[in-house]
């Protein structure tokens, strides 16, 4: 396993030998199926005149296990702009002029440690056109406890667990 397979594994506090055999059991039946860790961080600093206007950091983490034959469930929070479970954030939708987002990049790691946009197969860099500029953000505290009630609920469905 590569180093960030195991920390994230390590952060959450998951035994490898259970993980391995619920993720055995989500896949049961499945034709083909993939398991994929995230862990990013992100930092944006806007200077204007050379003085720090804005800072902003977001660390995001997640999983998903995708299974080929299965059904799949989409839930929007109408309300949730990015970064809407950090209850950091104000309440209130803001725009953040000049900061970035690679929310809708699909970035992949190579073995060497070498960023790669999945959709151009070429190295990532901050001017690949998936990434976005001005976000919206804000903390959305109701879309976020439900948030965490579907995550646990698809967990113990695809799992069974009880």
């Amino acid at each position: 396993m590569t180093d960030a397979m195991s920390s994230l594994l390590d952060r959450a506090e998951l035994d490898r030998g259970r993980v391995a055999k619920l993720l055995a059991r989500g896949l049961e039946g499945a034709d083909d199926g993939e398991l994929f860790l995230e862990y990013r961080q992100a930092e944006a600093l806007v200077f204007d005149n050379g003085r720090l206007k804005q800072a902003t950091y977001d660390t995001a983490q997640g999983f998903g296990l995708r299974a080929a034959g299965r059904d799949v469930q989409l839930t929007e929070y109408p309300n949730a702009q990015h970064g809407f479970d950090n209850p950091l954030g104000t309440a209130a939708p803001f725009q953040v002029k000049g900061a970035q987002t690679v929310r809708a990049c699909q970035i992949a790691e190579e073995p060497k440690g070498v960023l790669i946009n999945a959709v151009s197969k070429e190295p990532f860099t901050y001017k690949d056109p998936c990434v976005q500029r001005d976000p919206h953000v804000n903390h959305d505290a109701e879309a976020t406890r439900a948030a965490k009630v579907a995550v646990k609920e698809v967990l113990r469905a695809t799992f069974k667990l009880d």
